[in-house]
């Protein structure tokens, strides 16, 4: 039992919105796609969203926040000039490259954005071999850092297109979220429609970004039957931002597919709401603890909560139709460090389940005195050892 409650919260995991959340609308002659709340993560619309496929030239994406996360918090990196291999040029014989020259220095930042701008596979491997010191490598902490993020569904052998290489429509969705969260300013090169360097000009081939002021264009293949797609939309300072991820993959032609990711984006924009239910910061519960230096222990997370649910159902029922339950292992025994993950925060509308969250301890809590753990010790042998706890509350 232990070991299946603790499965339950090992990661922040949300449920597909169901009922009237699917507009009818929300159809896709793609055989794949999918739609996600970026702020809530919350998915809207699933088409064989899991099926593993081939990611092809979108493995960029993979190798852009690997080197991101790589290069994260160094500075000697942030300012590098590449070294260009011989190797790097070659590998490569895609149209995606901004022709790089052997034996010539490039700023890593150029190449970094030329890779989130026209998809650049001659900047991925330089990027790569310099980053890790080989392709090899580099393969090794792409990976890695997928399992980080929970891309269950991926597998990579190299930083850009090539064969026995997998992905999927909702994982491709959550490394787009990813880069948005932890690189915002990356995040806005997505949107840029051309890239310049060594005097020649290139246009970004994501069409996605032609159909409106609203939309990010992230990435998508060179023939445009594969998109990622975002909508970040705020009308003026006194509206809540609403940022949404689709993606489609396996179009027919790139007119129809470029088309029905806006309107994954549109539907998704007109028939949910996202609500946020707790700020940064927030303590939602203080939870029995025995053996303790202290007999509360405070539990919630840092990083504010949002949950998204179908327009017309906020209308009808309003932000009263919102329960909470927090469900963890009791009884808690000390000690406990900040930050050690105790249970989860589950999410409700009208007693349907929409979504949960990881809590968190929210400071130490240390071994009390000899006395007041024998005391508890007593007390634990007359309570049921590992009962579900929870507490319930409306928002």
């Amino acid at each position: 039992m232990l070991r299946n409650f603790l499965t339950l919260f090992s990661c922040l995991f949300f449920l597909t919105v169901t009922g009237t959340a699917r507009a009818a609308s929300m159809q896709l002659a793609a055989p794949i796609g999918v739609l996600i709340d970026a702020e809530s993560g919350a998915v809207l619309f699933d088409q064989k969203a899991h099926e593993r496929i081939n990611p092809g030239e979108l493995t960029c994406l993979m190798t852009l926040y690997t080197a991101l996360k790589l290069s994260e918090g160094k500075t000697q990196d942030a300012t590098a000039s590449v070294p260009v291999n011989y190797e790097d040029t070659q590998r490569s014989q895609s149209s995606r490259r901004i022709y790089l020259v052997s034996g010539t220095f490039v700023p890593l930042q150029t190449l970094l954005q030329s890779i989130a701008v026209v998809g650049a596979e001659d900047s991925s491997l330089a990027v790569a071999r310099f980053l890790s010191g080989s392709y090899e490598a580099f393969v090794r902490d792409m990976n890695r850092l997928a399992r980080d993020i929970g891309m269950t569904d991926s597998s990579f052998t190299f930083p850009i297109a090539s064969q026995n290489q997998t992905s999927s429509a909702y994982d491709l969705a959550l490394l787009a979220n990813q880069i948005r969260i932890e690189f915002p300013e990356v995040f806005a090169w997505f949107s840029q429609s051309e890239f310049s360097f060594s005097g020649h000009t290139q246009k970004n081939c994501n069409l996605s970004l032609w159909k409106s002021p609203s939309i990010n264009g992230v990435m998508a293949s060179t023939s445009n039957l594969n998109v990622i797609s975002s909508w970040l939309r705020q009308e003026n300072e006194k509206t809540i931002p609403r940022s949404l991820i689709s993606v489609v993959l396996k179009g027919k032609n790139r007119e129809k597919t470029i088309d029905e990711s806006f309107n994954l984006l549109r539907q998704g924009w007109l028939n949910y709401e996202t609500i946020k239910l707790f700020d940064d910061n927030t303590t939602i519960a203080r939870l029995d603890v025995l053996k303790g230096n202290r007999d509360k222990l405070d539990v919630g997370f840092s990083r504010a909560v949002w949950v998204t649910v179908p327009h017309k159902l906020l209308i009808a029922r309003g932000t009263g139709g919102f329960s909470t339950r927090v469900v963890y292992m009791h009884p808690l025994v000390a000690p406990i460090k900040k930050g050690e993950k105790i249970g989860t925060l589950q999410v409700a509308f009208e007693q349907k389940p929409i979504a949960s969250f990881p809590l968190y301890a929210r400071h130490d809590i240390g071994q009390g005195g000899y006395i007041s753990r024998l005391i508890d010790a007593v007390r634990l042998k007359t309570t049921e050892n590992y009962s579900s706890g929870h507490e319930t509350r409306n928002k």
